[in-house]
């Protein structure tokens, strides 16, 4: 029974904003119990603007009446339908009674009608994540690029780094990275070669499994395999202990970064590959 009422009340809505004349059994049913899904945690807001507006303007009420008895969120809403109908609205002072949420969800209409929004100070009034969201807008209205890093968290600026960049932005690369988790560094990781980021801060703060799954990326651009065994644990070593043999490690330096149960599984690989036999019997306690 809700989805047949919220497909009337569409119908409804859609019939009002074709500029269709309402009818009596229309209005009974806006003014009725109406059955809704939990979609909105308020009334639809279809309902809302159907009482508070589309039936007020049928009945032949003054637009700015009907305009002085609205909420700024429900006239921001549906200020185009006011200003059509001739409401006298004070856009700056509508802007003033908005959160944020509102102002950036409304930006380019507020904008349109003339508002004075000053957009930096707008970005600092707004969570990492609606900034991210809405970035392009932001910057198309022209949001300071420097003053947008500086209100996003380190997960946002990567994943938009590239746009953050082509706009001028100051990024310390590595610094970056130092406030990056190991999957985002990951999966972004030919992003952050591209502008420069230090190899080796690269290894330092990736998961010794993302190492060895990146392995081969790492080392075109310069990784010291030596350097990637000293950021992986004893038993990643001995699992990829193959690998990082056909790729150049050091079987020394190996076994000094594995424990003596990875080396007793291991030794005739070791030796295969030369590993200092005294070095073995000491790392064995022998």
């Amino acid at each position: 029974e809700a989805f047949k009422d919220k497909k009337r009340l569409i119908e409804i809505d859609h019939k009002w904003r074709r500029g269709e004349e309402l009818t009596e059994e229309d209005i009974a049913f806006i003014n009725g119990p109406i059955r809704t899904l939990d979609t909105y945690n308020k009334e639809d807001p279809r309902v809302t603007f159907a009482k508070t507006i589309a039936i007020p303007l049928r009945n032949g009420e003054d637009i700015n009446k009907i305009v002085g008895n609205l909420d700024s969120y429900t006239i921001i809403e549906n200020l185009d339908t006011l200003l059509a109908h001739g409401a006298d609205i004070d856009i700056d002072n509508l802007a003033k009674n908005l959160d944020s949420e509102y102002i950036i969800g409304h930006l380019d209409t507020l904008l349109a009608h003339g508002a004075d929004i000053d957009i930096d100070n707008l970005v600092k009034n707004l969570d990492h994540w609606r900034i991210a969201r809405d970035l392009d807008t932001l910057l198309a209205h022209g949001a300071d690029v420097d003053n947008l890093v500086k209100n996003l968290d380190s997960e946002d600026i990567i994943w938009n780094l590239d746009t953050l960049l082509d706009h001028g932005a100051d990024i310390d690369i590595d610094n970056l990275v130092e406030n990056l988790d190991s999957r985002d560094i990951a999966e972004n990781l030919d992003t952050l070669l591209a502008h420069g980021a230090d190899i080796d801060n690269l290894v330092k703060n990736l998961d010794h499994w993302r190492i060895i799954e990146n392995l081969d990326t790492l080392l075109d651009h310069g990784a010291d395999i030596d350097n990637l065994v000293k950021n992986l644990d004893h038993w990643r070593i001995a699992r990829d202990l193959d690998t990082l043999l056909a790729h150049g490690a050091d079987v020394d330096n190996l076994v000094k970064n594995l424990d003596s149960e990875d080396i007793a599984k291991n030794l005739d690989t070791l030796l295969a590959h030369h590993a200092d036999r005294s070095l073995i019997d000491s790392r064995l306690g022998r």
